[in-house]
């Protein structure tokens, strides 16, 4: 049934335009020109020349040129053989200064003679050396943005500073189904070889064949996997992708990573198939992170196959899957070899998956069929993550069998009900219907300020993501003050947190912008706003950690149109930063019906007291692990409280936050708010 579903555009592009003679068409250095320094202008203008067919004939040196090219319709690239595409050295100082993309083409081809013989390269690093160049993940070798029919084959792409493939959307165009991302994309006997960022980068494609390819030697900035699928946005999809016979080897990060973490009501189910594949020697065979931002927004994370692939020499785990609540998903082995994995921490499992229990839509499910695992030490098999707090709903769906090869004995692991009784186990927790949620417009706000223009703390809320997640209000001509922190996440830089930008409350007219701290030193901001009102703060965290310690003026989390993802971190003597002595406080109108949600992802958990205005204390949850709802009356006109910290058991990581019932509003100063 997959492959049925794979898109016709794929196969007719498949079967379509027999491998040309080598000259069949238009030479550049014939028609064009040739310079062994740099030759831009004439590599553009044959790009830009309409001809059908380009040659870049083998001379004796590569093609260099010094600024991105741009590919276009209806057009054939030939590699030579011998002939190399460079990128000028100390050029391409653009972040996102790839080396040849595609912007909303249909009908291009790249053919070439043969990965071992032709190709395009950069210089990785050189790009990776800050003193020569601003860190960026972006300097990609080949960019396809929003193109349909394109073919690429026969290649080799090398030492980027970013990705060797990208395959994304033209955030400029919409198509006529509102989704832009690639349609009917083939790579067939291409090498990607030691790339900055990914060796193929899928953000979003519909009908993507990748076949008799190699993803190796990724290294530089994270994810640095063999091949990604991620999504930017939750209307990008990830539809009728085949992976055959592709070699997936030596990569730092995962040969094979999903990381669906933009999921949403309007997501399509995504559609991939792994067939025939070799994974070898990563940091971790297949990476499998999925999660949606409401938990009141049940999705269908689609199906992942494996059929006949080998997994070998993993550093780490071979198959690691993480996955919130409420998404449901397949993800199968059929005829798969596990052989010799960790190879550096052989006392630790093979197959780690979260254990989720799902409230509003059907478990997702894993199974296995004629699955061997060969090693040379005993462990145990699997590790699922069972949550130390209460379920609700049926718990994830493990079936099949795997045969187990440790020093030459041999057993079997058969996921039965004995089986899931141990290691799934679960007990139903009714959960509440969610209330509505309250978005109202400011203009009329009363604001309450007990110490105005004192700078106040704030309780530490590390935000991740992007978007306008505060709003603040300022008089006319007041100076605003804000003290910032950036908290790393992993081994990302303070550098990749991009700059805090400030709007006139749901205007698109920028009136400051902010640069972020560039180490764990929180740093104090000022600007002016021109008039009495509201004020959007636009984060952008590249999935750090940012916080408004303290301020002058009266800020709030926004949480009208959905929850905030945020994380616990840890300052000086690895303390944590956010403690439950600090609280959020929310305005809860008399009469009114009362609603605090906290959503986090399997063994990521945090603690939840609330308050009501009489500083009664209505819930404590010491861990909360998966979903928490809270529902209570307030009885008068009043400031509730929420106490979030550190959780009595498990990692005090990544949560949700939101409120329903009440104005969407969760302020970060006692005495400072609007209702």
């Amino acid at each position: 049934m997959f492959l049925a579903g794979l898109s016709l555009g794929v196969a007719a592009l498949c079967a379509a335009s027999p491998d040309p003679a080598p000259l069949d068409g238009i030479g550049v250095a014939a028609r064009f020109g040739y310079s062994r320094e740099d030759s831009t202008r004439f590599l553009q203008a044959a790009l830009d020349s309409g001809a059908r067919r380009i040659v870049l004939e083998a001379k004796d040196g590569p093609w260099i040129t010094a600024r991105p090219l741009k590919g276009r319709s209806n057009q054939t690239i030939v590699f030579e053989k011998g002939t190399y595409l460079q990128a000028k050295r100390g050029a391409f100082k653009g972040r996102c200064d790839a080396l040849l993309t595609f912007t909303s083409c249909t009908n291009a081809m790249i053919l070439g003679a043969g990965p071992e013989s032709c190709g395009l390269r950069m210089w990785r690093s050189d790009y990776d050396d800050k003193s020569l160049y601003t860190h960026a993940e972006w300097r990609h070798g080949i960019s396809l943005l929003s193109c349909v029919n394109v073919r690429i084959e026969g290649i080799s792409v090398v030492d980027t500073g970013g990705d060797g493939l990208y395959v994304s959307t033209d955030n400029r165009r919409q198509d006529h189904d509102g989704r832009r991302g690639c349609r009917n994309v083939v790579v067939r006997n291409c090498v990607f070889d030691r790339n900055y960022r990914q060796g193929i980068s899928v953000i979003g494609v519909d009908g993507f064949l990748v076949e008799d390819v190699v993803l190796a030697n990724t290294h530089g900035t994270p994810p640095q996997a063999g091949i990604d699928f991620e999504p930017n946005k939750a209307r990008e999809c990830i539809r009728n992708v085949v992976m055959r016979r592709c070699r997936i080897e030596g990569n730092a990060g995962s040969g094979i990573e999903f990381a669906y973490g933009h999921l949403g009501a309007d997501t399509e189910a995504s559609s991939i198939m792994v067939e025939d594949s070799i994974v070898i020697g990563n940091r971790r065979g297949f990476h499998y992170a999925v999660g949606e931002e409401d938990l009141d927004c049940p999705v269908d994370s689609g199906s992942v196959a494996f059929r006949g692939c080998t997994f070998r020499e993993t550093l780490g785990h071979a198959v690691f899957i993480s996955k919130r609540s409420n998404c449901r998903g397949a993800v199968s082995f059929t005829g798969c070899r596990f052989e010799n994995c960790g190879v550096d921490s052989p006392e630790d499992p093979e197959f780690v998956f979260s254990v989720n229990a799902h409230t509003l839509c059907e478990p997702d499910s894993f199974t296995f069929d004629d699955v061997t695992v060969v090693r040379k030490v005993k462990r145990p098999l699997m590790r699922p993550w069972k949550r130390k707090g209460r379920y609700r709903g049926r718990p994830t769906r493990f079936s099949g069998d795997i045969r187990i090869v440790s020093c030459g004995e041999v057993e079997m692991l058969s996921f039965d009900d004995a089986w899931r009784r141990e290691n799934c186990p679960f007990t139903p927790v009714a959960t509440p219907p969610a209330l509505f949620r309250v978005v109202r417009p400011l203009d009329g706000m009363q604001v309450v300020d007990a110490c105005p223009g004192e700078q106040l703390p704030c309780a530490p809320a590390f935000l991740r993501g992007r978007g306008r997640f505060a709003v603040f209000h300022a008089e006319a001509g007041q100076e605003v003050r804000i003290e910032l922190m950036v908290a790393r996440v992993g081994r990302r830089s303070f550098d990749v947190t991009r700059p805090f930008v400030i709007y006139p409350h749901g205007g698109m007219e920028a009136i400051a912008r902010i640069e972020p701290p560039r180490s764990a030193k929180a740093e104090m901001k000022t600007f002016t706003v021109p008039r009495s009102g509201f004020y959007d703060i636009f984060f952008d965290t590249a999935m750090n950690g940012a916080a408004v310690r303290s301020c002058n003026v009266p800020i709030a989390l926004d949480v009208t149109e959905g929850m905030v993802q945020l994380i616990g971190v840890m300052g000086a003597g690895r303390k944590w930063i956010l403690s439950a002595k600090e609280r959020f406080s929310f305005f809860a109108p008399g009469g009114m019906p009362v609603e605090c949600d906290v959503s986090c992802s399997s063994g990521e958990c945090v603690s939840l007291e609330v308050f009501d205005p009489s500083g009664e204390r209505r819930c404590r949850v010491p861990t909360v692990d998966g979903v928490e709802r809270y529902q209570g009356t307030a009885s008068v006109d009043g400031f509730w409280e929420m106490a979030i910290g550190a959780p009595e058991q498990g990692a005090f990581e990544d949560f949700l936050l939101g409120v329903r019932g009440v104005p969407g509003w969760i302020f970060l100063s006692r005495g400072r708010a609007w209702k």
